[in-house]
C-alpha cells in the first residue's frame, strides 16, 4: 500500500453465515480486533479452523471510508483470504480515503430494533424531472452505491464522500421506505 500511515485503524477479520432468518450474519474471529502501529502495520491473530475457511478483512477507521480487502466497498465485493497463526498471510493493506461517516441505530415504531433494513445515502439529481421521488438518486462513491444493511442489533455505518449533502433512505421489506428522521417522501426528509 502508499500514502502515509495511519495509526489506529480498526481491522476486522470476518466470515459469513446464515441466521435462522436466513440472514448474512458476519462473524469476527479475533477475540480482539486489531489496530494498526503508528507506522500502519497490524497482526491479526487468526485462529485455526477445521476446515478451510476463508476471511474477509475489512479497515475501519474515523473520518475514513470503510475498506474491505481488496480496495472493495462491501464485505460481499472483497476478496477473501485465507490465514491461521500456522500459515500467516501478508500484503493485506488497504488505501484509505477521506469520508463523513455516519453511523446509527434503526427502531420500529414500538423501540425494537430493525435487522436487515437497507441504509441509503440519496442525493437530489437536479438534472431529473417529474415526481419528487424521481429527483432523488443513490449517492455513488467511486462508482459504488453508498448503501448497507442494519446489523441484528440494528447498528448501521454508513461511509459517505466527505462535504457531501445527503439524505439516508430506509428500505425493508413489508415496510414503508422511509427518509430520515421519518418522511415518507426525500424533499420531507432532513440533511
Amino acid at each position: 500500500a502508499s500514502g502515509s500511515p495511519i495509526q489506529g485503524v480498526t481491522v476486522s477479520v470476518e466470515y459469513p453465515s446464515t441466521n435462522a432468518s436466513g440472514q448474512t450474519v458476519w462473524n469476527e474471529v479475533q477475540a480482539t480486533r486489531a489496530t494498526t502501529a503508528a507506522d500502519g502495520t497490524y497482526t491479526a491473530n487468526v485462529p485455526p479452523t477445521p476446515d478451510t475457511r476463508t476471511y474477509v478483512v475489512g479497515f475501519l477507521a474515523p473520518g475514513f471510508r470503510t475498506q474491505y480487502f481488496d480496495a472493495k466497498s462491501s464485505r460481499e465485493a472483497a476478496t477473501q483470504v485465507s490465514a491461521t497463526f500456522a500459515a500467516p498471510r501478508a500484503g493485506v493493506d488497504a488505501v484509505l480515503t477521506p469520508a463523513t461517516q455516519v453511523a446509527g441505530k434503526v427502531r420500529a415504531a414500538d423501540g425494537s430494533v430493525l435487522s436487515g433494513v437497507k441504509v441509503t445515502a440519496v442525493v437530489l439529481d437536479p438534472a431529473a424531472t417529474g415526481a419528487r421521488r424521481d429527483r432523488w438518486v443513490t449517492l455513488k462513491n467511486g462508482g459504488n452505491d453508498v448503501t448497507t444493511t442494519t446489523e441484528l442489533d440494528g447498528t448501521f455505518r454508513l461511509d459517505v464522500p466527505k462535504d457531501t449533502p445527503f439524505r439516508l433512505s430506509y428500505a425493508a421489506a413489508g415496510r414503508e421506505t422511509r427518509y430520515y428522521p421519518s418522511a415518507v417522501e426525500p424533499d420531507e426528509g432532513q440533511n
